[in-house]
């Protein structure tokens, strides 16, 4: 039966209800993983949802526009500033 589910999720994709806590990636920008797919999901910190890869990146702007960065710096890196601009 669960051959049968793995068939379905991969045919109709996976709706994500179950999905671990959230990490942040080598850029700084916040995921989760789907536990019955595995697929990583960006998720904005702030709003504590699944959200699309634009609404996570406006909120790192918003961040990184205040006194505090998304890490408690001041300032944000060069690697931010990249993938910002990608």
């Amino acid at each position: 039966m669960n051959w049968l589910k793995w068939i379905l999720s991969y045919v109709f994709d996976c709706v994500h209800p179950h999905t671990t806590w959230p990490h942040r990636d080598r850029v700084g920008l916040a995921y989760v993983c789907c536990i019955d797919c595995g697929r990583e999901l960006p998720y904005s910190v702030q709003q504590m949802k699944i959200v699309t890869r634009q609404e996570q990146l406006q909120d790192l702007t918003q961040t990184v526009g205040t006194n505090v960065g998304p890490f408690g710096r001041a300032r944000i890196s060069a690697s931010h500033e990249r993938a910002l601009a990608s």
